[in-house]
């Protein structure tokens, strides 16, 4: 007899499963799924393995080794099933990954990541030929930082990592002549090994980074922008031109500048003011820039700027007898009126420039000074001057005189005056002078027709305030008779005069003519031999003129063989080579 089964009614049997379905359903609820993390580059593609062929995974794998993405070449790697292909590939992305290691430029960050720097040529050619010797490196690289460097630098270098640390094998390229690197947060630049390296450019670095270019002795040019109590360490032959644009310095001597053949210092600041004890008597070159002002450095103490003073001057003298050439650019007036100039002994220097920061835009006369005299008695062999932005109501520079300056060749000025005596000079130089204003040229008594005046408008500026190559001065408030008298030649001033009225010489070089009417039918122009410009004055593109008569005057006479006058000119007697047109008058 088969027993019977009693089966629970539906009602219980619901009754005993509710409890089950509700664990089972909480289970549920609270399930967490895990996926694996996945290494990439921020910059790099993922792996597209699952995807591909083999071929393609294999073409995937070349290229990322060419591509100097060792991370994802071997991700792919995995996904190569034939185990021979396999293996040969995996030897192929090691030997890749020691030759980058060794052979390239790497940098490592705070959190020691390695990032290459360019090196894609070079992993390319070893991948295809397994060497480097007849490989042609580069002459010239630029790193930089998309935070420290403009647009237009960075777009032409190889960007580094904002967190850089240490950077490794700059020295694999021994070919390089030409490196500029935005250092960052470098402590030790290590350039050994640089043997042909002839210009390097540091910028924006970190308080105290040292520089080894102990291997480096051809260096011609050190260029530091930026560099805050850097150290270098320079090979012992080698005598650079030291350029240092900016930041402060325990001391100079760190740079080494005992070896610079040139020393170029532009607004830095130090904590020792006493700079020549550091520099080398055999300097032939030192400009420096003096900034107003204190700089508080990042080990809390405060850097001074230079001082352009007395003292200074007297060091200078002292410290620097082969000096050559000396450029000193101030930002105050009253450094140049209380550096005692006349007590520069500098036996051979050959040029000298003494400026004033140049402004963009005109100085008013109530910002000028009152008087600025200068001698220079014991500086035999200089040569060419220059003096600017001077705004003062009375230069006078007749101490310059044919026994202490024998040699002066070339004075340039520029900027404003009311008054100006030129040199006591006893042969033959070139005085240019770039003005906003002038109210007298005098001439000292021994220096009358020995100079070859020169005069620009210096409204036309540079961006950086210097005077730009301008039009000719437009009329000056000058005596123009007195300037023929007294000049050689004079070049760019606008004669107010008419012609007929003009008692020419016969060697003048250049006139240039202001009024309505030119006639030279005159018999003072018989036999003139000078020149004479037609150019329009100031920015007109045709001589404001109702009447030219040329005379007997020749072509040759004439600067322009081609004149243009306004439509109703009268014209009369145009000599054989000239060719007079009408066009209507335009203001540019």
């Amino acid at each position: 007899m088969t027993p019977r089964i009693s089966l629970p009614s539906p009602t219980a049997l619901r009754r005993a499963l509710l409890p089950l379905a509700l664990t089972l359903g909480l289970l549920a609820s609270c399930q967490r799924v895990y996926e694996p993390l996945r290494t990439q580059q921020p910059d790099e593609p993922p792996a597209q393995g699952l995807e591909l062929s083999q071929a393609e995974l294999r073409q995937h794998i070349s290229d990322y080794l060419k591509g100097l993405q060792f991370a994802l070449a071997r991700q792919e790697l995995e996904l190569i099933t034939d185990r021979h292909t396999q293996d040969s590939l995996r030897s192929v992305l090691e030997r890749a990954e020691a030759f980058a290691d060794a052979h390239l430029i790497y940098a490592i960050d705070e959190q020691q990541r390695k990032t290459y720097l360019g090196g894609k040529e070079r992993i390319n050619y070893y991948l295809k030929h397994g060497h480097l010797s007849s490989m042609e490196d580069p002459t010239a690289l630029n790193f930089v930082m998309a935070s420290r460097d403009s647009q237009q630098d960075f777009s032409s270098g190889i960007a580094l990592p904002e967190t850089m640390t240490q950077l490794y094998n700059l020295a694999r390229y021994s070919t390089l002549t030409e490196l500029h690197l935005t250092a960052g947060s470098l402590e030790r630049l290590d350039l050994r090994g640089l043997s042909q390296l002839r210009s390097l450019e540091l910028r924006h670095a970190k308080d105290g980074l040292e520089v080894d270019l102990s291997e480096s002795p051809h260096l011609q040019e050190l260029r530091l922008k930026n560099t805050p109590n850097l150290r270098l360490r320079l090979a012992p032959q080698a005598r650079p031109r030291i350029i240092v644009q900016g930041g402060y310095y325990s001391s100079l001597s760190g740079l080494q500048v005992e070896q610079a053949s040139s020393l170029i210092l532009e607004g830095i600041r130090l904590r020792d003011v006493e700079l020549l004890g550091k520099v080398s008597p055999q300097l032939r070159r030192l400009d420096i820039t003096i900034e107003d002002g204190d700089q508080r450095g990042a080990d809390g103490i405060l850097y001074h700027p230079l001082r352009f003073d007395k003292a200074f001057v007297t060091k200078l003298s002292e410290q620097l007898p082969q000096l050559e050439q000396l450029n000193i650019l101030v930002t105050a007036r009253e450094a140049l009126e209380r550096a005692s100039l006349q007590e520069l002994r500098l036996p051979a220097l050959r040029r000298l420039s003494l400026q004033l920061r140049p402004k963009t835009t005109y100085t008013p006369e109530k910002d000028w000074g009152k008087r600025f005299a200068l001698s220079l008695p014991h500086c035999p062999q200089l040569e060419e001057l220059t003096l600017g932005a001077l705004y003062y109501k009375e230069v006078d520079l007749s101490g310059l005189r044919e026994q202490t300056q024998p040699r002066l060749k070339s004075l340039l000025c520029y900027g404003a005056l009311s008054s100006l005596r030129t040199p006591s000079l006893g042969h033959l130089y070139d005085l240019r002078l770039h003005l906003d204003h002038v109210d007298e040229i005098q001439v000292p008594e021994a220096g009358r027709l020995q100079a070859e005046l020169a005069l620009y408008n210096y409204t036309s500026r540079n961006e950086d305030g210097s005077p730009a190559a301008s039009y000719e001065h437009g009329l000056l408030p000058l005596d123009g008779q007195q300037l023929f008298r007294d000049f050689r030649s004079v070049v760019g001033y606008v004669l107010p005069l008419v012609p007929s009225r003009y008692q020419p010489r016969g060697d003048e070089s250049l006139l240039r003519f202001s009024g309505s009417v030119w006639d030279f039918s005159g018999s003072q122009w018989q036999g003139f031999k000078g020149l004479i410009s037609t150019r329009a004055v100031s920015s007109y593109n045709a001589l404001p003129l109702d009447y030219l008569d040329f005379g007997k005057l020749s072509a040759s006479c004439f600067v322009e063989k081609s004149i243009t006058v306004r439509p109703g000119c009268i014209v009369k007697n145009v000599p054989e080579g000239i060719r007079v047109v009408e066009e209507e008058i335009k203001n540019y």
